[in-house]
Protein backbone atom coordinates (compact mmCIF):
# COMPACT_ATOMS: atom_id res chain seq x y z
CA UNK A 1 0.00 0.00 0.00
CA UNK A 2 2.73 2.05 0.62
CA UNK A 3 4.02 2.01 -2.74
CA UNK A 4 1.33 2.91 -4.12
CA UNK A 5 0.67 5.68 -2.03
CA UNK A 6 4.00 6.76 -3.70
CA UNK A 7 3.77 5.41 -7.35
CA UNK A 8 0.66 8.12 -7.11
CA UNK A 9 2.80 10.78 -5.67
CA UNK A 10 5.15 10.65 -8.34
CA UNK A 11 2.37 10.74 -11.19
CA UNK A 12 0.37 13.40 -9.41
CA UNK A 13 3.91 16.07 -9.15
CA UNK A 14 5.08 14.73 -12.70
CA UNK A 15 1.70 16.04 -14.03
CA UNK A 16 1.54 19.26 -12.35
CA UNK A 17 4.49 20.62 -12.99
CA UNK A 18 3.85 22.47 -16.86
CA UNK A 19 1.34 25.12 -16.54
CA UNK A 20 -2.16 23.83 -18.20
CA UNK A 21 -2.03 26.86 -20.74
CA UNK A 22 1.63 25.28 -21.75
CA UNK A 23 -0.02 21.34 -21.49
CA UNK A 24 -3.01 22.03 -23.31
CA UNK A 25 -3.94 23.64 -26.18
CA UNK A 26 -6.36 26.33 -26.46
CA UNK A 27 -9.88 25.48 -27.93
CA UNK A 28 -9.33 27.06 -31.49
CA UNK A 29 -5.25 25.58 -31.76
CA UNK A 30 -4.10 27.97 -34.17
CA UNK A 31 -1.00 28.09 -36.19
CA UNK A 32 1.54 30.34 -36.99
CA UNK A 33 1.14 30.26 -40.59
CA UNK A 34 -2.90 30.32 -40.50
CA UNK A 35 -2.38 33.45 -38.69
CA UNK A 36 -0.03 34.90 -41.06
CA UNK A 37 -2.29 35.00 -43.58
CA UNK A 38 -4.30 37.59 -42.09
CA UNK A 39 -2.56 38.48 -38.70
CA UNK A 40 -5.35 41.46 -38.18
CA UNK A 41 -8.51 39.12 -38.16
CA UNK A 42 -7.14 37.29 -35.42
CA UNK A 43 -6.00 39.83 -32.92
CA UNK A 44 -7.77 39.01 -29.44
CA UNK A 45 -6.98 35.16 -30.13
CA UNK A 46 -5.30 32.94 -27.65
CA UNK A 47 -2.36 30.96 -29.09
CA UNK A 48 0.07 28.53 -27.86
CA UNK A 49 3.26 28.63 -30.18
CA UNK A 50 6.91 27.38 -29.39
CA UNK A 51 10.26 26.99 -30.58
CA UNK A 52 13.78 28.06 -30.46
CA UNK A 53 14.55 31.89 -28.63
CA UNK A 54 16.52 33.54 -31.60
CA UNK A 55 16.71 37.22 -29.29
CA UNK A 56 15.60 38.21 -26.50
CA UNK A 57 15.40 42.36 -26.15
CA UNK A 58 14.69 44.22 -22.69
CA UNK A 59 13.45 47.18 -22.88
CA UNK A 60 12.41 49.89 -20.31
CA UNK A 61 8.55 48.73 -19.90
CA UNK A 62 8.38 45.48 -21.37
CA UNK A 63 10.43 42.60 -22.53
CA UNK A 64 10.67 40.72 -26.66
CA UNK A 65 11.63 37.52 -27.22
CA UNK A 66 11.91 36.73 -30.99
CA UNK A 67 11.60 33.17 -31.72
CA UNK A 68 12.01 30.33 -34.23
CA UNK A 69 9.13 28.48 -34.25
CA UNK A 70 8.32 24.98 -34.41
CA UNK A 71 5.08 22.75 -34.11
CA UNK A 72 4.33 21.23 -30.13
CA UNK A 73 3.95 17.44 -29.34
CA UNK A 74 1.16 17.03 -26.91
CA UNK A 75 2.69 18.53 -24.02
CA UNK A 76 3.94 21.81 -25.67
CA UNK A 77 7.25 20.50 -26.10
CA UNK A 78 8.57 22.13 -29.63
CA UNK A 79 9.70 19.31 -32.19
CA UNK A 80 12.59 21.02 -33.25
CA UNK A 81 12.90 17.86 -36.28
CA UNK A 82 9.72 18.85 -37.90
CA UNK A 83 10.04 22.01 -40.49
CA UNK A 84 9.36 25.65 -38.67
CA UNK A 85 6.38 27.49 -39.85
CA UNK A 86 8.53 31.06 -39.37
CA UNK A 87 9.40 33.29 -36.63
CA UNK A 88 7.27 35.21 -34.83
CA UNK A 89 7.59 37.76 -31.18
CA UNK A 90 6.36 37.25 -27.46
CA UNK A 91 6.12 40.34 -25.35
CA UNK A 92 5.61 41.01 -21.68
CA UNK A 93 5.39 43.60 -19.23
CA UNK A 94 8.10 41.45 -17.22
CA UNK A 95 11.78 41.21 -17.13
CA UNK A 96 12.92 38.43 -18.89
CA UNK A 97 16.81 37.78 -17.92
CA UNK A 98 18.70 36.63 -21.04
CA UNK A 99 20.55 34.41 -18.89
CA UNK A 100 17.32 32.22 -18.91
CA UNK A 101 15.86 33.12 -22.22
CA UNK A 102 19.32 32.32 -23.88
CA UNK A 103 19.33 31.96 -27.54
CA UNK A 104 18.98 28.54 -28.68
CA UNK A 105 16.64 27.65 -25.79
CA UNK A 106 13.27 25.87 -26.50
CA UNK A 107 10.44 27.69 -25.30
CA UNK A 108 6.99 27.51 -24.87
CA UNK A 109 4.37 30.35 -24.92
CA UNK A 110 0.89 31.04 -24.41
CA UNK A 111 -0.99 34.04 -24.94
CA UNK A 112 -3.05 36.17 -27.38
CA UNK A 113 -2.27 37.66 -30.71
CA UNK A 114 -1.71 41.44 -29.65
CA UNK A 115 -0.42 43.20 -33.07
CA UNK A 116 1.52 42.44 -35.92
CA UNK A 117 5.85 44.03 -36.45
CA UNK A 118 7.81 44.23 -39.50
CA UNK A 119 11.29 43.37 -38.83
CA UNK A 120 14.45 42.87 -41.49
CA UNK A 121 15.96 39.05 -41.89
CA UNK A 122 19.18 40.23 -44.16
CA UNK A 123 17.50 42.21 -47.37
CA UNK A 124 13.65 40.44 -47.02
CA UNK A 125 11.28 42.29 -44.49
CA UNK A 126 8.82 40.53 -42.46
CA UNK A 127 5.42 41.07 -40.80
CA UNK A 128 5.27 38.83 -37.87
CA UNK A 129 2.80 38.30 -35.49
CA UNK A 130 3.10 39.96 -31.88
CA UNK A 131 1.85 37.44 -28.73
CA UNK A 132 1.13 38.90 -25.50
CA UNK A 133 2.90 36.38 -23.01
CA UNK A 134 0.00 34.91 -20.24
CA UNK A 135 2.39 31.16 -19.93
CA UNK A 136 5.78 30.68 -20.35
CA UNK A 137 7.78 27.87 -20.04
CA UNK A 138 11.20 26.94 -20.35
CA UNK A 139 12.46 23.61 -21.52
CA UNK A 140 15.15 22.02 -20.17
CA UNK A 141 18.08 20.54 -21.78
CA UNK A 142 18.29 17.15 -21.30
CA UNK A 143 15.53 16.83 -23.86
CA UNK A 144 18.21 17.16 -26.89
CA UNK A 145 19.58 13.97 -26.20
CA UNK A 146 22.66 13.82 -24.25
CA UNK A 147 23.87 11.16 -23.10
CA UNK A 148 26.19 9.37 -20.56
CA UNK A 149 28.63 7.10 -20.01
CA UNK A 150 28.85 4.16 -18.04
CA UNK A 151 31.73 1.41 -17.22
CA UNK A 152 31.31 -1.95 -17.02
CA UNK A 153 28.00 -5.17 -17.29
CA UNK A 154 25.61 -3.43 -15.03
CA UNK A 155 22.01 -5.09 -16.15
CA UNK A 156 18.95 -3.93 -14.50
CA UNK A 157 20.33 -1.16 -12.29
CA UNK A 158 18.36 2.27 -12.49
CA UNK A 159 21.34 4.29 -13.62
CA UNK A 160 22.42 1.81 -16.00
CA UNK A 161 21.44 1.41 -19.52
CA UNK A 162 20.72 -1.03 -21.87
CA UNK A 163 22.60 -4.04 -20.39
CA UNK A 164 26.50 -4.67 -21.35
CA UNK A 165 27.51 -2.99 -24.52
CA UNK A 166 31.08 -2.77 -24.24
CA UNK A 167 32.02 -1.78 -27.47
CA UNK A 168 30.38 0.16 -30.45
CA UNK A 169 27.82 2.31 -30.47
CA UNK A 170 24.04 2.37 -30.48
CA UNK A 171 20.54 4.57 -30.41
CA UNK A 172 18.88 4.79 -27.15
CA UNK A 173 14.82 5.72 -27.44
CA UNK A 174 16.04 9.79 -26.73
CA UNK A 175 18.11 10.09 -29.82
CA UNK A 176 21.32 9.83 -27.93
CA UNK A 177 24.44 7.53 -29.85
CA UNK A 178 27.02 6.44 -27.67
CA UNK A 179 27.52 3.95 -25.04
CA UNK A 180 26.22 5.57 -22.25
CA UNK A 181 22.27 6.43 -22.06
CA UNK A 182 20.74 9.71 -21.06
CA UNK A 183 18.08 9.51 -18.47
CA UNK A 184 15.62 12.22 -17.72
CA UNK A 185 15.16 10.81 -14.21
CA UNK A 186 18.95 11.57 -13.46
CA UNK A 187 18.44 15.25 -12.14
Amino acid sequence: MKYLFYLNLIFLVACSSLPPAISTPPAEDLQLKQVMVDIERFIGTTVRWGGKIIKVNNDENFSTVQMLQYPLNSFGTPKTKETSQGRFFSQTTKFLDPEIYKEGTLATFSGTVQSAETIQVDKKSLLLPVINIQESHIWSNRYKGQSYYYVGHHHGGRYYGYGYYPYGRYQDHYGAYGRGRYYPYYY
